[in-house]
């Protein structure tokens, strides 16, 4: 009997279009993983929160261009990815990519693959730092889903510090700096979570310190960097510091700032919006008068030859 395997990309996703934003944020929101309440009290509060913020989130989406680009950039990923496989005898080894909260969902892809006599799945989230509310979500589902199908589902659960992407990110940083000069300054940005979250063990800080801390101890000596956390929702407390905080912390001063986001390998509404509009405004208000965010991965040739290294050997480790 034949045996195929299956190489899974998962990632959060994202209203490909304005009307798209009303059920991603309800299928966010309906997650328990995001919102840790009994059903009964879940679906009517997220349904609250949705009408709240809805209109908020979709003027967000309209100015970057009226849609998550996650569909476009995962596309071309996974062909880029397919090519260089293909390049290094996995020819056999079929590639996908899912959408934790909007299509192709995970059960959708799952089922593709079943159709397909594929039998063994790797299930790759491109988020480099392991997060419950995230990773943990997807992992669940994926697990609920494999069963079903009597798909065999193997785990890549964080990826943050392998040493080529730590390379990579530092050649980034590199170019950055050439071009702020030798006065400036970096901020790791990271997406927040609640800290209730790491309260409860979720190892999430620690990995984004570690590639943080990896990423500092290479820079040029003397050049200031520190930490922050954005996109906090909501009243309750979330990792500090928190980016509006930092950023204060930072302003009153016209040396340069380079912002390098740590948590997303696509560009999307936290690092379209949050950081190139938002952040990059607020700081130019505090007198800082040159701002560099340090681009996303997208689809650099380098990444996809680092993320088809660590599917080989989870290929290879599977054999």
């Amino acid at each position: 009997m034949s045996h195929r395997r299956g190489i899974l990309l998962a990632n959060m996703g994202g209203p490909p279009d304005l009307a798209g934003v009303k059920p991603f944020l309800n299928s966010i929101l309906s997650d328990p993983f995001i919102l840790g309440m009994p059903t009964i009290f879940r679906i009517p509060l997220s349904r609250l929160i949705v009408n709240l913020r809805l209109k908020k989130v979709i003027s967000r989406y309209k100015l970057i261009g009226s849609g998550s680009p996650l569909t476009k950039w995962s596309d071309l990923f996974v062909k880029e990815l397919r090519n260089e496989l293909d390049q290094n005898d996995y020819t056999d080894v079929a590639i996908d990519y899912t959408f934790r909260y909007c299509p192709p969902t995970i059960e959708e892809s799952l089922n593709k693959f079943k159709s397909a006599g594929i039998d063994e799945v790797i299930l790759f989230p491109l988020f480099p730092h392991y997060t419950r509310a995230m990773t943990g979500s997807i992992s669940a589902l994926a697990q609920v889903q494999c069963k079903e199908l009597r798909i065999c589902l193997r785990e890549i659960p964080s990826w943050g510090l392998d040493r080529d992407l730590i390379a990579l990110q530092m050649s980034y940083l590199e170019v950055a700096l050439n071009e702020a000069g030798p006065e400036a300054r970096v901020l790791f940005v990271a997406h927040g979570i609640p800290l209730s979250e790491i309260q409860r063990g979720d190892r999430y800080k620690i990995e984004v310190e570690k590639t943080a801390k990896s990423l500092a101890e290479r820079l040029p000596e003397g050049v200031e960097c520190s930490l922050a956390y954005s996109s906090r929702l909501g009243p309750m407390k979330w990792l500090e510091p928190y980016l509006e905080d930092e950023l204060k912390r930072l302003g009153g001063s016209p040396r340069p700032l380079i912002i390098m986001q740590l948590s997303f390998v696509f560009d999307c509404l936290e690092t379209l919006y949050d950081l190139d509009i938002v952040a990059v405004k607020s700081a130019r208000e505090m007198e800082i008068e040159k701002v560099i965010r340090v681009p996303s991965f997208n689809d650099d040739p380098r990444f996809v030859k680092i993320i088809a290294k660590i599917v080989r050997e989870a290929l290879d480790a599977s054999a």
